[in-house]
C-alpha cells in the first residue's frame, strides 16, 4: 500500500518515483547529520544515444546530486529542489565521473570518494528473459558484498512493492543501526504520503 500512496504522490507533483524516493533519502541523511548541504550519489544506464540499448556491456556513470536542505523546507519544496538538480545532472550525464574529478582536481583523500559518500540507487530494470536466440539467461546474486560507499540504498520495484536494501561499510556501521535507519526510512515515507 505504501509503494501504491507513493506512485499516486509521484503522480500528483509530476515527478518521478526516483526523485521521491530520493529527496526522502536526502531528509533522512539531514535528520542524521544535521548537515543542510546533502550530496548524495546516483547512478545512470549511460545509454541514452539510439544504438546503444543492444550492445552489450557497462556504460553506467555516476552522478553527484547536490541538494541543499536549508531553511527547514517542508517535503514538497525539498522533492522540488531534487528534481531540479536532477534534472540539471541528466543534461550531463554523459560527462564522465573520471574526467570530473580530473577537472576539477579537489584534494584527494583516498580514504573515501572524491565528490559523496553516499550513493542512492533506483534499479528500474526490466526482468531478464530466460532465452533469447537459443540462449539460457538467468540472473546471478552479487558474489561481491564489499561496500563501495559508506552507505548505499538500493531502491527496486516488485510485484509486491518497493524493496529497499542497504550497503554499508561495516566499520562505520553495525547491522542494528543500518535497520533502525530503513525502518526510520519507511516510517519518513509513509510520513511523506501521509501530508508531503
Amino acid at each position: 500500500s505504501l509503494a501504491s500512496a507513493l506512485k499516486a504522490l509521484r503522480k500528483e507533483e509530476r515527478t518521478t518515483l526516483f526523485m521521491i524516493l530520493l529527496a526522502a533519502f536526502k531528509i533522512l541523511l539531514y535528520r542524521y547529520t544535521g548537515e543542510t548541504d546533502i550530496i548524495v550519489g546516483s547512478t545512470v544506464a549511460g545509454r541514452n544515444k539510439s544504438g546503444l540499448e543492444q550492445i552489450i556491456g557497462m556504460f553506467i556513470n555516476l552522478l553527484p546530486l547536490r541538494s541543499n536542505l536549508s531553511g527547514g523546507p517542508g517535503f514538497r519544496e525539498v522533492l522540488r529542489r531534487v528534481r531540479e538538480v536532477c534534472l540539471e545532472a541528466y543534461q550531463h550525464q554523459d560527462y564522465p565521473y573520471e574526467k570530473l574529478a580530473q577537472e576539477l582536481s579537489p584534494a584527494r583523500d583516498l580514504s573515501h570518494n572524491l565528490f559523496f559518500q553516499v550513493l542512492f540507487n533506483f534499479v528500474n530494470l526490466p526482468s531478464i528473459p530466460g532465452q533469447v536466440d537459443g540462449l539460457t539467461i538467468e540472473q546471478m546474486a552479487r558474489l561481491d558484498d564489499t561496500a563501495r560507499f559508506d552507505l548505499t540504498f538500493f531502491a527496486s520495484e516488485k510485484p509486491a512493492g518497493l524493496e529497499i536494501i542497504a550497503s554499508y561499510k561495516r566499520d562505520l556501521f553495525t547491522a542494528d543501526h543500518i535497520s533502525e535507519l530503513l525502518e526510520q526510512y519507511r516510517y519518513l515515507l509513509e510520513q511523506v504520503v501521509e501530508d508531503p
